[in-house]
Formats: structure tokens, sequence, C-alpha cells
């Protein structure tokens, strides 16, 4: 007995000492008591291009902004429809004059301004001879200079003859000829001018020989849709690479969008907008008084404010248009930033024009009579207020 069990007990000291030599062979890994660090947290979605906060109540349901759309090739107009409100009717409604047979032809003579300037002053031309009695047919000379900003291959002005006489190649034989200087065709105004008129500085109250006074009967006339009616019959029926272009354009980033007009004037933007009764944009929309510089650079939170007020749909593309000045150049990279808006480089005045005015939203600048006389368009074409930030009738130059 003594033997077995005295083997038994070598044997498992042997087992035991074979066990401890094997565990040290094999490494064991160690074991940190404290836990892994978890797993960063993943980014942060990127924040919305603009931030869009309604007003509780009656604004939070209400809808958004309902599209614009201004479409190609006006109805042409009907011949007395500028007479009506300066003259009396002297030959039936829808009578085109007999171009023809006209007896006069206006020439405008020099230079003032460039692509607008001479939009305003072709349109004052219009307006002068489409005025005379019917009497004294006048017909107005489409000079060199009137051609140089808008060739006549880029626009279809033949429906104007429902209404007036153009000539393309000088004053038709056989008519008296009447010249006046550009610089007072474009400060012509019917309606006469205020008290703070400075006669020196612009002393043009008539042209042509002719003064022309404000109608007493007539103050109900709303100049900045009549002038928008002129607007979109010359400029409304663009052709070849100029309607193609800006189709392009829209197709690309349309067919609805916000269009921003960037305009600095040469530095006198600032100056020009004083008196911000002539935006909608109001203190109790942006939270505080608005300023010049919101105005001439659309701020962030001017532009947001705007966005909000009008509930401009989020999906609508926001377009810059701009002047190329330094402080418009600026400006271009903060919008993209902040906004996701598109530099459509529009560089040609005439593509700048056409996109602001086919804008289903148009952020305009009051002190520019080029966003000015694009919202009159607009306003004449049926364009609700909301579908600007400028206020209607209250235009810098109104």
């Amino acid at each position: 007995k003594c033997q077995v069990g005295e083997r038994f007990m070598r044997m498992r000291l042997l087992v035991a000492c074979l066990t401890s030599t094997f565990l040290a062979a094999v490494p064991v890994p160690r074991v940190d008591p404290s836990p892994p660090p978890p797993p960063p947290p993943p980014p942060s979605p990127p924040p919305p291009p603009f931030i869009i906060t309604w007003a509780a109540g009656a604004a939070a349901v209400a809808q958004p902004l309902a599209p614009f759309d201004l479409p190609w090739d006006p109805e042409p107009l009907p011949r007395n429809w500028l007479t009506q409100f300066s003259a009396p009717l002297e030959d039936p409604a829808g009578q085109p004059p007999n171009c023809a047979a006209a007896k006069t032809a206006l020439v405008g003579d020099g230079g003032y301004g460039r692509t607008n300037n001479e939009l305003k002053e072709f349109m004052h031309l219009l307006e002068f001879a489409a005025s005379r009695p019917a009497s004294n047919l006048t017909v107005v000379v489409a000079t060199d200079r009137i051609k140089k900003y808008f060739p006549p291959h880029l626009f279809d002005w033949d429906p104007l003859k429902s209404w007036v006489c153009i000539s393309q190649d000088g004053p038709p034989p056989g008519t008296l000829e009447l010249h006046e200087s550009l610089f007072n065709i474009y400060y012509w105004d019917r309606r006469g001018h205020g008290q703070d008129y400075d006669e020196k500085k612009y002393p043009a109250r008539g042209v042509f020989g002719v003064v022309e006074k404000y109608p007493p009967q007539q103050p109900w006339v709303d100049y900045h849709w009549l002038h928008g009616k002129v607007f979109a019959q010359l400029l409304l029926r663009p052709r070849g690479p100029l309607r193609a272009g800006v189709d392009a354009i829209i197709r690309k980033h349309g067919p609805r969008y916000v269009a921003i007009h960037l305009r600095q004037l040469e530095g006198q933007c600032q100056k020009r907008v004083h008196g911000h009764e002539r935006v909608r944009i109001t203190r109790e929309d942006l939270g505080r008084e608005v300023t010049p510089e919101d105005i001439c650079l659309a701020s962030d939170e001017y532009l947001a404010a705007a966005l909000a007020k009008d509930r401009v749909p989020r999906e609508w593309p926001i377009l810059i248009l701009h002047d190329g000045q330094p402080l418009s150049v600026a400006r271009v990279p903060q919008l993209i930033k902040r906004f996701g808006a598109v530099d459509v480089n529009a560089t040609e005045p005439l593509v700048a024009m056409l996109l602001l005015a086919k804008s289903s939203y148009l952020v305009g600048n009051p002190g520019s009579t080029f966003s000015v006389n694009m919202a009159d368009i607009r306003r004449a074409s049926g364009a609700s207020e909301a579908s600007t930030t400028l206020q209607f009738g209250s235009y810098w130059g109104a």
C-alpha cells in the first residue's frame, strides 16, 4: 500500500510540473482593466444653405410664394393704348399707324450712358412719338447708337408697328427731321417735375421743342407700369443667340429661380438707396434697422429675411447677377458659401436684364434703374409685389 501511494503522488507531481511548464511557454495577453475609448461620433451634417424661420400663427400655415413665369413674345399693343394717358383718342382702336405716311422723324443725338440708359432713351422716344396727334404721324429713327446696344438682329421689333413706327434705315424720305440730345431725352418726363427739381442740372422739361406737363386730370397714371409695358415690348422678343443663351441658363438652373442683382454704382450705391421705404424689407422683418449696406450687398440677414417674408420655396436656386465692381465681386463667394448661390457670369448686359426680368423672385437694388426697369417689366406683366424686394411705385428716380 505504501508503494502504491508513493507512485500516485509522483504521478501527480509530474502532471503538475508538465502543466506549469506548458502554460509558461504560452503567452497570455495582458488584460487592461480600463475599457477602450468609444469610436468618434460621425461628422455633423452641413448646415442648410440658409435658415428661414416663419412666424407662428397664420404665417406658419401660409402657402409658399406662387411662381411668377414671364413668357417670351408678349401680345402686340393696340394703337391707342398709350394716347389714352395723354391725349384724346383720334383713331379707331386696333388700327395700326400707316408708317409709310409719317410726317416727322425723331433722331436722338450724342450719347448718354450705356445699355440701360439707352433702353430708357429708346423708350422715351417711342413714348413721345406714339403720343403725338394722328395728324402728325411720327417715326422713331433707330440710330447706330441704339443699334449698338440693341442689335436689330437680336430683337423682333416688327410687332411694335401695331402702335408706333420705327425706322432702322435713317429718317424716311420726305419727313421733317427733329433732333434732340440723348441727355435731354433720358430725363424727359411727361409728368413734369417736383419742387426740388434742378432745372440747371436737368433742363429737359420737354424735348423736340415740346414742353410736356403732367396732365392734372389723370393723376392716377402709373408710369412705372406704363414704362414696363414699353420695355416688355422692346426686350421680350429676343432672337437667335440671345434667346438661346438665356433659355440655356434657365434650363440649367430653373425653371424657377431667385435672382440677386448686385450693383455698386461706382461707389454711390449706399448714397442712392437712402430712404429704405424703397424696399419691402422692414425693421420688423430683419429684427433691426435696414441699412444701405444690407441693400447694396444683399447681406446674409437681409436676404434671409426677404426669403422668409415672402415664403420663397427653398428649392429655388439663387442666381447672382453683378456689375463686376470690387465690392460685388467680393460678395459673390460669400453668397455661394452661405446660400449655395450660383454666379452665372452674365457679362452681357442684355442677358443679365432678361434673367432679372424672368426670375421668379427678384432681389433688386432700388438705387439702380437697371433693377428698376426690370421690376417694371415684371409688374406690367402681372407679377405680384411679393415677388420682389422692391416696393412698387417708390423706386429711386420715381
